[in-house]
């Protein structure tokens, strides 16, 4: 996912998506990196959310474009990171408040308060809300979807990474 941020993004108020799979376009707005539409989640004045294509080699650098109607961005080069992991936030700062559950729960794991508590260590899970985690499979192998698209409802997908984590400094398993 790509937050990019500007002036005169886009003419009028603002989009947002509202099927799935994600448009290409949202008002008069698109994006290419490497020559690729991006498919979008939201499209401002200020700010423009994306998805990054899966298929863009790592550790590579491709040009960054905004069209607005007919009127295209001076392109910007932009590196694609294999990783790049991050953990949403609750209000979707990128600060604050980590969007993390106690497993199996709507209940945030935080100091206790209006619908939040601690996580019972030994004997309770977190579910960690994140992005950038690199290629993803199912179970047997199968291909993620296409950019955009919703998952199957009945395929787990999963990271094909190795991923730890620590809370703390301390590691900690992770089992999903």
């Amino acid at each position: 996912i790509v937050s990019i941020y500007g002036n005169g993004l886009l003419t009028g108020t603002s989009q947002q998506a509202t099927s799935i799979p994600l448009p290409m376009t949202l008002g008069d707005t698109q994006v290419f990196l490497g020559n690729q539409p991006l498919p979008l989640f939201y499209a401002s004045a200020g700010q423009i959310n994306g998805l990054i294509p899966q298929n863009l080699n790592p550790n590579a650098s491709y040009q960054l474009v905004i069209a607005r109607g007919n009127t295209r961005s001076v392109p910007v080069p932009l590196s694609v990171a294999q990783y790049d992991p991050a953990i949403f936030t609750m209000d979707f700062s990128g600060s604050g408040q980590g969007a993390v559950e106690i497993a199996g729960t709507a209940i945030v794991a935080a100091p206790a308060g209006n619908g939040t508590r601690p996580v019972q260590s030994g004997s309770e899970y977190l579910s960690i809300f994140c992005t950038g985690l690199g290629p993803v499979a199912g179970p047997n192998g199968e291909a993620p979807p296409v950019d955009g698209a919703a998952a199957p409802a009945n395929l787990l997908y999963k990271t094909t990474a190795t991923l730890t984590a620590a809370i703390g400094g301390v590691q900690v398993p992770v089992v999903f």
